[in-house]
Protein backbone atom coordinates (compact mmCIF):
# COMPACT_ATOMS: atom_id res chain seq x y z
CA UNK A 1 0.00 0.00 0.00
CA UNK A 2 3.36 2.45 -0.07
CA UNK A 3 2.87 2.91 3.85
CA UNK A 4 4.46 -0.18 5.10
CA UNK A 5 1.18 -1.43 6.55
CA UNK A 6 0.44 -5.16 5.25
CA UNK A 7 -1.47 -5.93 1.76
CA UNK A 8 -5.25 -6.90 3.07
CA UNK A 9 -6.14 -7.87 -0.34
CA UNK A 10 -6.05 -11.63 -0.55
CA UNK A 11 -6.90 -14.18 -3.68
CA UNK A 12 -9.71 -16.13 -2.51
CA UNK A 13 -7.97 -19.01 -3.36
CA UNK A 14 -5.95 -18.37 0.07
CA UNK A 15 -9.55 -17.59 1.81
CA UNK A 16 -10.78 -20.51 3.25
CA UNK A 17 -14.99 -19.64 4.17
CA UNK A 18 -17.30 -21.62 6.24
CA UNK A 19 -20.75 -21.65 5.37
CA UNK A 20 -23.01 -23.89 7.57
CA UNK A 21 -26.97 -24.22 6.92
CA UNK A 22 -26.61 -22.57 3.21
CA UNK A 23 -30.11 -22.27 1.90
CA UNK A 24 -30.57 -22.54 -2.23
CA UNK A 25 -29.36 -19.51 -4.17
CA UNK A 26 -28.05 -18.04 -1.00
CA UNK A 27 -24.87 -16.28 -1.49
CA UNK A 28 -24.37 -16.54 2.04
CA UNK A 29 -24.64 -18.78 5.33
CA UNK A 30 -27.42 -18.69 7.25
CA UNK A 31 -26.80 -17.53 11.05
CA UNK A 32 -27.09 -20.22 13.90
CA UNK A 33 -28.82 -17.93 15.18
CA UNK A 34 -31.19 -16.69 12.94
CA UNK A 35 -34.08 -19.31 14.36
CA UNK A 36 -33.65 -17.48 17.82
CA UNK A 37 -33.56 -13.99 16.54
CA UNK A 38 -36.79 -12.91 17.08
CA UNK A 39 -36.90 -14.67 20.08
CA UNK A 40 -34.59 -12.39 21.50
CA UNK A 41 -36.02 -9.47 20.71
CA UNK A 42 -39.57 -11.08 22.15
CA UNK A 43 -36.85 -11.59 25.20
CA UNK A 44 -35.14 -7.97 25.48
CA UNK A 45 -38.68 -6.38 25.41
CA UNK A 46 -40.19 -8.46 27.48
CA UNK A 47 -37.51 -7.76 29.93
CA UNK A 48 -37.93 -4.25 29.48
CA UNK A 49 -41.18 -3.83 29.78
CA UNK A 50 -41.08 -5.64 32.99
CA UNK A 51 -38.50 -3.35 34.47
CA UNK A 52 -40.57 -0.53 33.86
CA UNK A 53 -43.86 -1.88 35.17
CA UNK A 54 -41.93 -2.87 38.25
CA UNK A 55 -40.54 0.59 38.56
CA UNK A 56 -44.17 1.59 38.53
CA UNK A 57 -45.40 -0.40 40.94
CA UNK A 58 -42.97 -0.03 42.79
CA UNK A 59 -43.79 3.98 43.27
CA UNK A 60 -45.35 4.91 46.69
CA UNK A 61 -49.03 4.90 45.69
CA UNK A 62 -51.08 7.15 47.62
CA UNK A 63 -54.71 7.26 47.96
CA UNK A 64 -55.97 10.15 49.81
CA UNK A 65 -59.96 8.03 51.33
CA UNK A 66 -61.09 11.66 52.76
CA UNK A 67 -60.38 15.14 53.17
CA UNK A 68 -61.92 18.13 54.54
CA UNK A 69 -62.55 21.31 52.06
CA UNK A 70 -63.47 22.10 48.46
CA UNK A 71 -62.31 22.15 45.32
CA UNK A 72 -59.04 24.42 46.02
CA UNK A 73 -58.09 22.54 48.62
CA UNK A 74 -58.28 19.51 45.97
CA UNK A 75 -56.36 21.49 43.87
CA UNK A 76 -53.70 22.04 46.55
CA UNK A 77 -53.33 18.26 48.13
CA UNK A 78 -52.84 17.71 44.19
CA UNK A 79 -50.22 19.94 43.46
CA UNK A 80 -48.13 18.72 46.83
CA UNK A 81 -48.72 15.05 45.82
CA UNK A 82 -47.45 15.82 42.01
CA UNK A 83 -43.83 14.80 41.97
CA UNK A 84 -42.83 11.35 44.04
CA UNK A 85 -40.93 12.56 47.78
CA UNK A 86 -37.31 12.19 47.94
CA UNK A 87 -35.87 8.97 50.06
CA UNK A 88 -36.33 9.64 53.83
CA UNK A 89 -38.62 12.16 53.89
CA UNK A 90 -41.77 12.62 57.09
CA UNK A 91 -44.80 13.78 56.02
CA UNK A 92 -47.13 15.23 58.32
CA UNK A 93 -50.88 15.30 57.75
CA UNK A 94 -53.71 17.33 60.07
CA UNK A 95 -56.07 15.47 61.40
CA UNK A 96 -58.72 15.45 58.65
CA UNK A 97 -56.91 14.19 55.89
CA UNK A 98 -56.49 10.28 55.57
CA UNK A 99 -53.39 8.28 53.91
CA UNK A 100 -54.19 5.09 52.64
CA UNK A 101 -50.56 3.26 51.66
CA UNK A 102 -51.79 -0.23 48.82
CA UNK A 103 -49.62 -3.29 48.69
CA UNK A 104 -46.73 -2.78 46.70
CA UNK A 105 -47.38 -6.35 44.87
CA UNK A 106 -45.24 -6.12 42.18
CA UNK A 107 -46.22 -9.75 40.34
CA UNK A 108 -42.80 -11.05 39.70
CA UNK A 109 -44.27 -14.63 40.02
CA UNK A 110 -46.00 -14.76 36.89
CA UNK A 111 -42.81 -13.20 35.16
CA UNK A 112 -40.81 -16.00 35.82
CA UNK A 113 -42.72 -18.62 33.54
CA UNK A 114 -42.83 -16.45 30.79
CA UNK A 115 -39.37 -15.51 31.72
CA UNK A 116 -38.85 -19.63 31.35
CA UNK A 117 -40.77 -19.49 27.93
CA UNK A 118 -38.64 -16.93 25.86
CA UNK A 119 -34.96 -18.71 27.60
CA UNK A 120 -36.59 -21.93 25.92
CA UNK A 121 -37.69 -20.95 22.86
CA UNK A 122 -34.04 -18.85 22.07
CA UNK A 123 -32.78 -22.35 23.43
CA UNK A 124 -34.52 -24.52 20.76
CA UNK A 125 -34.00 -21.95 18.18
CA UNK A 126 -30.19 -22.21 18.63
CA UNK A 127 -30.07 -25.83 19.45
CA UNK A 128 -28.61 -25.80 22.69
CA UNK A 129 -29.75 -26.62 26.42
CA UNK A 130 -31.30 -24.24 28.26
CA UNK A 131 -28.97 -23.82 31.12
CA UNK A 132 -26.29 -23.47 28.30
CA UNK A 133 -28.25 -20.16 27.00
CA UNK A 134 -29.44 -18.76 30.50
CA UNK A 135 -26.79 -19.62 32.70
CA UNK A 136 -28.58 -21.14 35.36
CA UNK A 137 -29.45 -24.89 36.19
CA UNK A 138 -31.53 -24.80 39.08
CA UNK A 139 -34.08 -27.06 37.50
CA UNK A 140 -31.17 -29.37 35.90
CA UNK A 141 -30.32 -32.79 37.13
CA UNK A 142 -27.27 -34.82 36.06
CA UNK A 143 -29.26 -37.01 33.84
CA UNK A 144 -31.53 -34.40 32.50
CA UNK A 145 -28.37 -32.64 31.80
CA UNK A 146 -26.68 -35.16 29.84
CA UNK A 147 -29.25 -36.02 27.47
CA UNK A 148 -29.78 -32.20 27.22
CA UNK A 149 -25.59 -32.07 26.17
CA UNK A 150 -26.00 -34.72 23.76
CA UNK A 151 -27.40 -32.53 20.72
CA UNK A 152 -25.58 -29.81 21.74
CA UNK A 153 -22.23 -32.05 21.74
CA UNK A 154 -23.02 -33.63 18.28
CA UNK A 155 -23.35 -30.00 16.86
CA UNK A 156 -20.04 -28.57 17.99
CA UNK A 157 -18.05 -32.36 16.92
CA UNK A 158 -19.84 -31.48 13.50
CA UNK A 159 -18.83 -27.90 13.71
CA UNK A 160 -15.29 -29.10 14.42
CA UNK A 161 -14.51 -31.57 12.30
CA UNK A 162 -15.90 -29.04 9.00
CA UNK A 163 -13.54 -26.27 10.79
CA UNK A 164 -10.57 -28.52 11.12
CA UNK A 165 -10.45 -28.94 7.64
CA UNK A 166 -10.17 -25.55 6.52
CA UNK A 167 -7.51 -24.86 9.21
CA UNK A 168 -5.66 -27.79 8.64
CA UNK A 169 -5.60 -26.32 5.09
CA UNK A 170 -4.73 -22.50 6.01
CA UNK A 171 -1.85 -24.19 8.52
CA UNK A 172 -0.49 -26.67 5.40
CA UNK A 173 -0.62 -23.22 3.26
CA UNK A 174 1.14 -20.80 5.84
CA UNK A 175 4.35 -23.78 6.67
CA UNK A 176 4.24 -24.78 2.72
CA UNK A 177 3.32 -28.75 3.27
CA UNK A 178 0.75 -30.69 1.88
CA UNK A 179 -2.52 -30.69 3.79
CA UNK A 180 -2.16 -34.51 4.74
CA UNK A 181 1.39 -33.83 6.41
CA UNK A 182 -0.87 -31.49 8.70
CA UNK A 183 -3.43 -33.76 9.32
Amino acid sequence: TGDGSANLIHDAVDVVHFKFDTMPNATRATPMILPALQDLFYYRSFRTNRHWLNMVRSRIPLVITKMKGGNRELKALAAKYARLPEPGTVWFQNNTTSVDFPNLNVGAADARDDAKLFLRAISQGVNLPEFIVSADASNANYSSTVTAENPAMQMFEDLQSLIAEGIATLAARMVGVDEEEVT
